[in-house]
C-alpha cells in the first residue's frame, strides 16, 4: 500500500524487476564443461565400438532372431 501511495504522489512509475537465478560461478561452469567432455568421450567410444564390432553384433542378433529390435 505504501509503494502505490509513493507512486501516485511522486508521479514516477517503477517496474518490478524479475528475480534472476544465481549464477553458476566458475566451479559450476567447470563442472558442467567437464561433464560435457566426459559425455562426448563416452559417446565417441560407443560409436567406435559399434563401427568396429557392428557386423559381428548384427550377425549375432540375426542368428538369435533379434534383428527386428534394431
Amino acid at each position: 500500500m505504501s509503494s502505490s501511495f509513493a507512486t501516485q504522489h511522486s508521479g514516477k512509475q517503477t517496474q518490478a524487476r524479475p528475480e534472476r537465478a544465481s549464477p553458476l560461478g566458475v566451479l559450476g561452469l567447470a563442472a558442467v564443461a567437464l561433464g560435457m567432455v566426459v559425455l562426448s568421450m563416452l559417446t565417441g567410444l560407443a560409436f567406435a565400438a559399434w563401427t568396429s564390432n557392428g557386423p559381428a553384433l548384427l550377425n549375432a542378433l540375426a542368428a538369435s532372431g533379434l534383428t527386428w529390435c534394431l
